[in-house]
């Protein structure tokens, strides 16, 4: 999908965190406006599957 496609061109976009780094790591997701959460879900996928230990999200604005 698109915004999987897009999510993993900004993980490649930080080449000072390749995924392989992240492998037993905790990592925080942050996320300026919060709408269906599809961004938050598609990028825990992708840090799981990397390698990340332990996800925590947080957003800043949620619509309504």
């Amino acid at each position: 999908p698109k915004l999987r496609k897009t999510i993993m061109n900004w993980l490649k976009i930080r080449p000072e965190i390749p995924l392989s780094k992240i492998v037993g790591k905790r990592v925080v997701l942050i996320d300026d406006y919060l709408t269906s959460g599809s961004t938050f879900q598609q990028a825990s996928a992708i840090l799981e599957n990397a390698g990340a230990l332990d996800l925590i999200a947080m957003t800043l604005l949620k619509a309504k």
